[in-house]
């Protein structure tokens, strides 16, 4: 409906350039800059439609209203109403100027953004100034940790007589360059205050009559205190002989994790397993250990380690791979040897393993030598894909063994014998082997060997490999040659392919 909404108090005067503005309702702050110094007046209600409306503007003389101004807005109307923004002049008035037509305040000269700018111009300058040539921004940067506060304050000067002269009553639109990292309240004004909510670097930026300044604000984390450390896998299972990594991780109170902490591994068991510096578990028996990280006086929970035997051999899982079983006097110790070599990928139980063989000289008697440890007790242990040296002493060839027979004057027979390995009583492997001119070995030796007798010529060494290197195809004749070479020996690596 039409009524009047507000009547301005006796002998108020609105002087030369100054503005008046009326509030439907409420408190306004009176005296606050961001009103350009206008003088603020509070109505008990304006009434304005969203939709549109006809605001008049009447001075009451003589008995009858005097129209001064009025701005039609809506349907039918030059200016459409405007969507949650003011309507203003663009240009905005001046003295002796009444500006441009009405349009949607944001899309007035120089708004930045502006929803509204009541007492300035729609660029936040007062009505009447001259132009901002500078805004300084105080402080130009600053450093706070997250969840800290800085407040900025802006200033603006214009050019009064050839110098630079501060300008009152200039509200300023500011804004954060990250709003993920920092947040400003109010966003209008001459001061604000940025709110740090993640680490990183944030420009604050105020704006104001066309122009703009910029303050760096650099977001650093609190202080990280260490209060856990996490450990994986939280379990884990490796055989007696295998390894397994462990990793660890720090925690702050906030839940962020700690780059470069230094931790101190430690195994409750270390009969079961040891854990080196590094985090590298070693099983060692059978059992479960603990594992924890340790760093100052914050303890990881422990991670669970089951350390099983490793399974027994099956025929063909276990291989001799070489054999020396004469040679000449050299540098190096130079003692007969067998070497053995695992073709699976697990980690297999070769304790109490047999090792039967014919000894030098002309003995029909089987020897045998017996590796450390119960069968099953996982006491030796060869890991996958790798070798295991059986010799006459504690090193052959300047390598050392993996078990010194010595003890069983393990001398095999130069020219003709037999070697065989079984656990259980179960054979995994064997090699039958004759020197040209020599006689076969003994019938007590016929079932040592796999497939055909292995005969080779006459001389020294007498280095029986596998050619080539750890290939079974349970034919002795096949499957070994004679390396005739003493510096092609080569205990626990790889034969040379020989023809």
């Amino acid at each position: 409906m039409t009524s009047n909404r507000f009547t301005f108090p006796p002998n108020t005067v609105l002087a030369s350039g100054r503005t008046a503005i009326i509030f439907g309702g409420g408190s306004a702050p009176v005296g606050d800059p961001a009103f350009g110094g206008s003088m603020i007046f509070t109505a008990s209600s304006l009434g304005l439609n969203d939709g549109g409306d006809t605001v008049y503007v009447k001075l009451p003389q003589a008995g009858t209203d005097v129209g001064i101004a009025n701005v039609s807005f809506g349907v039918g109307t030059p200016f459409p109403a405007p969507n949650n923004q003011s309507l203003s002049r663009s240009p905005d008035a001046e003295i002796n100027q009444s500006g441009g037509d009405f349009v949607a305040h944001t899309d007035s000269l120089d708004a930045a953004g502006r929803f509204y700018s009541a007492g300035t111009r729609a660029n936040g300058t007062p009505l009447g100034s001259p132009p901002i040539v500078r805004i300084d921004l105080a402080p130009s940067s600053a450093t706070i940790e997250i969840g800290g506060s800085q407040d900025f304050v802006a200033h603006a000067y214009v050019n009064s007589g050839g110098k630079e002269a501060e300008l009152q009553f200039v509200s300023f639109v500011w804004d954060s360059s990250d709003t993920s990292k920092a947040i400003l309240v109010p966003t209008t004004g001459a001061i604000t205050t940025a709110h740090a909510l993640a680490s990183g670097m944030v420009t604050v930026r105020a704006r104001a009559g066309g122009q703009q300044a910029t303050s760096t604000l650099t977001i650093s984390p609190p202080p990280q205190i260490l209060t856990r450390i996490e450990v994986a896998p939280a379990t884990a299972s490796i055989l007696v002989g295998g390894t397994k990594q462990f990793t660890a991780r720090a925690f702050d109170q906030n839940n962020l994790e700690i780059p470069g902490i230094v931790f101190t591994w430690n195994s409750t068991n270390g009969s079961v397993a040891s854990i080196n510096q590094s985090g590298l578990a070693t099983g060692l028996g059978t059992g479960l250990a603990l594992i924890t990280a340790l760093s100052g006086s914050v303890v990881s929970d422990p991670a669970t380690l089951n350390v099983t035997v490793p399974q027994l051999p099956l025929p063909g899982q276990i291989i001799i791979n070489e054999a020396l079983v004469s040679f000449a006097a050299g540098s190096l110790p130079r003692v007969d040897f067998v070497e053995l070599y695992n073709t699976t990928s697990e980690t297999l139980d070769i304790s109490g393993m047999v090792i039967s063989y014919r000894a030098t000289g002309a003995t029909t008697a089987v020897s045998t030598v017996h590796l450390a440890g119960m069968v099953g007790s996982g006491t030796t242990l060869i890991l996958p894909g790798s070798y295991f040296l059986i010799a006459n002493g504690p090193s052959t060839f300047g390598v050392n063994a993996d078990f010194d027979a010595s003890s069983s004057a393990f001398d095999m027979n130069n020219s003709s014998g037999a070697v065989k390995i079984e656990i259980n009583d179960v054979k995994l492997d064997g090699l039958r082997y004759q020197q040209n001119g020599s006689g076969t070995p003994p019938p007590a030796f016929d079932a040592f060997g796999e497939g055909t007798l292995f005969t080779f010529a006459g001389g020294t060494p007498n280095d029986l490999i596998r050619s080539p290197n750890t290939v079974d195809t349970n034919n002795n004749a096949s499957d070994f040659r004679r390396n005739n070479s003493h510096a092609a020996v080569s205990p626990k690596g790889a034969n040379p392919t020989l023809p």
